[in-house]
């Protein structure tokens, strides 16, 4: 196994670091002088150190602003000491979890192969941060946990290993949804949790849990959108069905003829002149972004750019548009999402 580190020159300033010495105050903790950002890759791999310095430096480093260095290590291994840190710094390394999606790795892995190098079994990747300052005691906890790690995704690095590939055998379980609370662990509402439990009763047989799965996945707020359907009450005044009555309501009523399909498929497609069509798509993700909120206005861009591909026999994305959306600005720091 090798660990290969990727820093920027010393004579660089580090814009990583220098946007996390802001956020770090903002938390209200004064003292850190600077920080640090290093790029982190393990490599499962046999290779010689030709081949080691090749995928350095024409793929994981850039040679007009960084600086590179690998070595091998056992297979299970504490992170080593970085030369940049000198004894007053603190030292952080954060990886994904076990079975989260390195979105790095594949790529790496194919590019290695596209070098025509052999032999790299996986490729893992961390970020190893390291903060200058005198800091008091819980105070690299506080920056850890609000600005470093994202625990559902995310660890803080004490030893490190390759994960194998879990062995997993199916079994179809079913479930008793009688006096368990489904409805809660699953996410039904009641009128859909009696509907549920009305049909498996009509069928004379327990729902199996891939069922269970696959219902709370059609119906969950993110897949049906039951706010934008559902029926809101505002005082005296009643709107059924807030996207019918709002955005699809004015899109109707105005019927532009360049307008050649909304609310149809995966996108909104629209007239440009007379020979292309502009494809059109907004995600809101609300529900993911309030569960995970970095990671669900990650995936929503995803999003964004998939279902142009997916409407009518495929469009080409060629740019995305950034939209700002504010917080109510006297909001306390603590309550931000983490």
């Amino acid at each position: 196994m090798y660990r290969v580190e990727v820093c920027l020159k010393s004579q660089l300033p580090d814009a990583r670091g220098l946007g996390l010495v802001k956020d770090i105050q903002d938390l209200g903790i004064t003292s850190v002088a600077s920080v640090r950002v290093i790029d982190i890759y393990w490599l499962d791999a046999e290779a010689t150190s030709d081949e080691l310095d090749t995928i350095c430096r024409q793929l994981l480093a850039d040679p007009l602003t960084q600086e590179y260095r690998f070595s091998r290590l056992a297979t299970d291994t504490a992170p080593t000491h970085s030369p940049e840190a000198n004894n007053s710094a603190h030292v952080v390394e954060v990886a994904y979890n076990p079975g989260v999606t390195d979105p790095v790795e594949d790529t790496v892995m194919k590019a290695i192969d596209d070098l025509g190098i052999g032999g790299v079994r996986a490729v893992k990747t961390a970020k190893r941060y390291l903060i200058e300052g005198r800091l008091a005691k819980g105070e690299l906890e506080t920056i850890s946990s609000r600005l470093l790690v994202n625990p559902i995704i995310q660890h803080i690095v004490e030893r490190f290993h390759f994960p194998g590939n879990p062995e997993y055998h199916f079994q179809l379980n079913e479930v008793d949804i009688s006096g368990a609370d489904i409805g809660r662990q699953f996410g039904f509402n009641p009128a859909e949790l009696y509907a549920i439990i009305g049909y498996f009763q009509r069928e004379g047989r327990r729902p199996t849990d891939v069922e269970l799965e696959t219902l709370a996945q059609t119906w969950s707020e993110h897949c049906v959108h039951k706010t934008f359907k559902g029926r809101i009450r505002l005082g005296e005044t009643t709107i059924d069905n807030l996207l019918k009555s709002t955005i699809m309501k004015a899109t109707d009523e105005l019927a532009k003829p360049w307008c050649l399909s909304v609310f149809n498929d995966n996108a909104g497609v629209i007239d440009f002149d007379g020979r292309w069509a502009l494809c059109f798509k907004v995600e809101t993700h609300n529900h993911p972004s309030a569960v995970e909120p970095y990671g669900g206005a990650a995936t929503g861009v995803g999003g964004v750019v998939r279902d142009p591909l997916g409407t009518g026999l495929g469009a080409k994305p060629i740019l995305n548009t950034d939209v700002f959306c504010f917080a109510p600005p006297d909001l306390p720091y603590e309550r931000l999402p983490r």
